[in-house]
């Protein structure tokens, strides 16, 4: 992720700095043909009562797939930035890996496939 001057991120929210982050991220590497023609995915996540709420968040690690997770408020609890190559691989990791949680009550999933864009620069 970017590394950003606290003095440009002062005022934001922990939200606001992460969304911040991952657009400087993507702007950074759009060139190197990283994103192009990648799925991406929002799934948002809605616990029950035996979400671990407090524990520490690391085990994400272990789903290659998850580039970053928040805590929201609202109707949804948490977000996914998940990276895909696929619908179908989406549905995979929501069915397989997210709904294997028993404290996941439901999800809402949206994606994105690029097709084309305008982000890089003049030469």
């Amino acid at each position: 992720m970017a590394n950003l001057d606290s003095t440009l991120t002062a005022g934001f929210s922990l939200r606001e700095e992460h969304l911040l982050k991952l657009t400087l991220y993507y702007d950074d590497n759009i060139n190197k043909g990283e994103f192009m023609a990648k799925w991406t995915a929002q799934v948002q996540v809605k616990w029950t009562k035996e979400a671990p709420v407090w524990e520490n968040w690391n085990w994400l690690k272990k789903w290659k797939e998850v580039k970053w997770a928040a805590s929201t408020m609202g109707e949804w609890d948490m977000i996914l930035w998940v990276d895909c190559s696929s619908p179908e691989e989406l549905e995979k990791f929501v069915h397989d890996k997210l709904w294997a949680k028993k404290w996941v009550a439901d999800t809402k999933s949206t994606w994105t496939k690029e097709v084309w864009n305008n982000w890089s620069k003049a030469a």
